[in-house]
């Protein structure tokens, strides 16, 4: 087998490049795909990890609310001291702030540096040496680590301006931290204060974002870990840094799974590629394969011949896709970052650190695993062929080895069709991501293997349409297209799978563009809205304090102003849902009643002004069985609070639900007084234009506050989901690329094949325009039917993923709208780019030299 991998295997893949570079290129641009997106999600993991483990300091046990953004009574820190087994018990404020004049975030770290324990637990060590607890007495003093002084060139003495719920603060750089101490080596941009000012910043009532639990050295963490469990109840939870870290890196692994399976279509089209590219290998090498089992070559070592080959190539194209993948990392991770940020309201700054050997032997493995399975078929095939067949390279012959079977094709389709069936049906009933991935896959899958009944069925009926339009060179394309039905199907398929992704994207896009633009246009309206400029992460804006209210409402020509508060990191059981608070205005019949799928509004709605009872949103009751009626028992920072669900309701604030409860309730429950955005309606006595003006007027000494139109507000909506789906552009290029190198390979293949045919056509008078005519034809019925499968195939995928698969793997229930525009002009440049990729091949088919043709027949 290695001789004849050294002697046949090496010559043919250096006498055809072109071949050999598709074959390397179909597995590279897969790999490349998938060890970039196995690269971030690994970078995502280890940021959430990290960044909860970094401020830490030497604190074993963390005491917190449920959720991200829900916080708890600082006295807590003081009631847990005297806990058997704890050293000490620290309330600590660990927040993100955005800086006032620039796009640049610091990460907030406050204590209670009074406590003496303070300095040591966090490695708070000064420049020149220094006690915190003196440098921070100072309300307005902060700490700095020397390398963010160094990059934010401020020096001690300076002053730095942050924005905060009470608009915007400086803070004098009252010393730098060495980097040396446990704060500084971490590596991020720490703004480290006293607790007291950091409540006062972020409008705080004697709220913490944790606890930290720094054990005596030889007491049991699990005995003190159960009894803090008993002292505060459900007041909180007893975590490890670690663990919560996982709390957070589990809250978006549905979108990781989600973005590795799409990354897998990416792999899946290049296994296409390899198949079509061996399989037009071993057409070429017929002859030369009847030689070899003619002189006693077995079966076995030409398959294994086959299989070396496969097996090389996937090696050498998944090493280099390991190495364009730590590229394309770097380039996809603003990109991801955004759509992380949109779809689950976190600040995730992916930075790809390069390639990681786990990954790359993951990688390699797959890719070349993938190489091999794509040339098995061609060479079973190769190895079945009888040695006379080989010999005969008539079009019988050759019939021999590229029988369509179509037959066969269309059973496994259908058989995959049932499969799809049943995944989505199971999918339903257990809730099962990996149900919905499978479904996905398989229908794609399916389609593509319908491909080859397609091109055999369109090459029989439209024989007589080709004929009329082409005349003999009609002819000639409809008998090249049924006697190579299956390699044919393979361009069809790349075309098809390109133009699918690009539809089933496009929908999922559309559909939840227009789902919630549309609910933010008409539940969440007025004429103006009042936000902070800066974001939490995707488009929802940092807290603001309340106290902004009576300023906006005596604005002459404002009729009423509502508020909004979202947490979007509340824990329910093991899932990151959202809150969301409202102001009385929202919760009436005319403006809330539409929005309920269950329940009477004007029965509920009364009762959740009251604060009695509370909303839950559609997904929220699919994904966490909450039916209405039933009792909602929820953590706060007053305890527990357990209301009834009066109605489930339309809403897209979060991505796993959305508890909705009245504003009142949240403020003196969770002692949170801010809001995220004041909703303005005005009357129409005074123009937009100057309404507007008094509006910014009136809050003109909050540069950190902006007014948006209703019309902005929802550009501003749109603006960011398109971010979202940013990632989307880029694998649809990818796609076309595949599309081009396939189509090319399958008609350069087909006129390889056909030159005996071209140089008789040749010598019996036919001229050049004719041969260029016929490869035209054949290319146009592809294009057609890869077209035609495309929308198909792409318009039952949106649909599946838009009322199944993306409720089940992202949460949210969105309205299926078809994307007309978006299919016609992906259609269009697939038609395109499939065109302008068979003008080489039909250039190639009138340069045929007679003679040589005939001769080497």
């Amino acid at each position: 087998m290695l001789r004849l991998f050294s002697l046949v295997s090496l010559r043919e893949l250096r006498l055809k490049p072109g071949r050999t570079a598709l074959m390397l290129g179909g597995i590279v641009v897969g790999v490349s795909m998938v060890s970039a997106i196995e690269l971030l999600n690994r970078e995502v993991v280890e940021q959430f990890r990290d960044s909860m483990e970094n401020a830490s300091g030497r604190a074993e046990l963390q005491l917190v609310a449920p959720g991200t953004d829900s916080r708890l009574p600082d006295e807590l820190a003081y009631d847990l001291a005297n806990v058997s087994g704890v050293k000490t018990a620290l309330p600590v404020i660990d927040a993100s702030v955005p800086m006032a004049d620039s796009a640049s975030r610091l990460r907030l770290f406050a204590t209670d540096f009074t406590n003496p324990r303070a300095e040591e637990t966090y490695g708070v060590t000064i420049v020149g040496g220094g006690d915190p607890l003196e440098i921070l007495a100072d309300p307005g003093a902060a700490l700095l680590p020397e390398q963010t002084a160094r990059r934010l060139s401020l020096a001690v003495g300076d002053t730095v301006t942050v924005s905060g719920a009470i608009g915007r603060q400086q803070f004098r750089v009252a010393a730098l931290l060495a980097g040396d101490g446990l704060l500084a080596a971490t590596g991020e941009d720490f703004l480290v204060m006293d607790i007291m000012a950091a409540q006062r910043l972020l409008a705080l009532d004697r709220l913490v974002d944790r606890v930290d639990i720094v054990p005596f050295e030889d007491a049991s963490v699990a005995d003190i870990k159960a009894l803090l469990g008993e002292a505060v109840g459900h007041k909180a939870q007893v975590v490890t840094p670690y663990g919560r870290g996982n709390y957070f890196a589990n809250a978006v692994s549905s979108f990781q799974v989600m973005v590795f399976s799409l990354s897998l279509l990416a792999l899946l089209t290049g296994m296409f590629i390899v198949y079509s590219a061996v399989s037009a290998s071993v057409v070429s090498r017929q002859r030369a394969i009847g030689t070899l089992r003619a002189v006693g070559v077995l079966r076995r070592e030409i398959m294994l011949m086959f299989a070396a080959e496969s097996v090389a190539c996937g090696v050498v194209a998944s090493t280099i896709g390991c190495l364009v993948g730590a590229l394309l990392a770097r380039l996809l991770s603003s990109q991801l970052s955004g759509a992380m940020g949109v779809i689950f309201q976190v600040r995730a700054e992916i930075t790809a650190s390069g390639l990681d050997a786990g990954v790359a032997l993951k990688a390699i493995g797959l890719g070349t695993l993938c190489s091999l399975v794509a040339a098995l078929l061609p060479a079973w095939k190769a190895a079945s062929l009888h040695p006379l067949e080989a010999l005969d390279d008539r079009p019988s012959g050759r019939e021999a080895l590229e029988g369509s079977q179509s037959r066969y094709f269309s059973l496994a389709a259908a058989v995959l069709v049932a499969l799809v069936v049943a995944c989505i049906i199971a999918e339903v009933k257990f809730r099962s991501i990996m149900l919905g991935n499978i479904a996905s896959t398989a229908w794609f899958l399916a389609f593509i293997l319908a491909s080859v009944p397609a091109v055999s069925w369109l090459a029989l009926r439209l024989r007589p349409a080709l004929v009329h339009t082409f005349g003999l060179a009609g002819r000639m394309a409809s008998e090249s297209l049924a006697r190579s039905s299956r390699r044919s199907a393979v361009a069809v398929a790349a075309l098809a799978l390109s133009l699918a992704t690009t539809i089933t994207f496009a929908g999922l896009f559309l559909s939840f563009e227009r789902s919630i633009v549309g609910y933010v246009g008409t539940f969440m309206d007025g004429d103006f809205s009042v936000s902070s400029r800066h974001t939490r992460g995707g488009w929802l804006e940092e807290p603001i304090d309340s106290a902004i209210l009576p300023r906006v409402e005596t604005v002459p020509g404002v009729d009423r102003v509502e508020t909004l508060r979202l947490v979007s990191g509340y824990q329910y059981g093991a899932a990151r849902v959202g809150l969301l608070a409202l102001s009385d205005g929202f919760f009436t019949v005319d403006h809330y009643g539409p929005w309920f799928v269950e329940g009477t509004a004007s029965d509920a709605l009364p009762a959740v002004r009251k604060g009695a009872a509370v909303l839950v949103s559609e997904n929220f009751s699919r994904l966490h069985g909450v039916e209405l009626g039933q009792q909602l028992l929820m953590n706060t920072a007053e305890g527990e609070l357990d209301l009834p669900v009066v109605g489930i309701v339309v809403d897209y604030t979060s991505d796993q639900g959305a508890i909705v409860l009245a504003s009142r309730l949240y403020a003196a429950q969770w002692r949170d007084p801010t809001v995220n955005r004041l909703h303005v309606y005005t009357s129409s006595s005074r123009e937009p234009a100057a309404m507007r003006a008094a509006l910014v007027h009136a809050v003109s000494d909050r540069e950190d506050l902006k007014v948006l139109s209703l019309s902005s507000l929802l550009e501003y909506h749109s603006s960011h989901v398109r971010r979202a789906f940013a990632l989307a552009g880029s694998l649809e290029l990818l796609m076309l690329i595949v599309t081009f190198a396939g189509i090319v390979d399958v008609l350069a293949s087909s006129v390889n094949d056909r030159r005996r045919e071209f140089a008789l056509l040749s010598v019996v008078g036919a001229d050049s325009r004719l041969l260029t005519r016929s490869v035209m034809a054949e290319s146009a019925v592809l294009i057609s039917a890869g077209i035609c499968l495309g929308i198909f195939g792409g318009a039952v995928s949106a649909w599946m993923w838009v009322e199944f698969h993306w409720t089940w793997l992202l949460g949210w229930i969105l309205e299926l709208h078809f994307p007309w525009q978006a299919t016609a002009r992906a259609a269009l440049l697939a038609a395109v780019v499939a065109t302008l990729a068979t003008w080489g091949p039909a250039r190639t088919a009138t340069r045929v030299d007679t003679m040589e043709a005939l001769r080497s027949d």
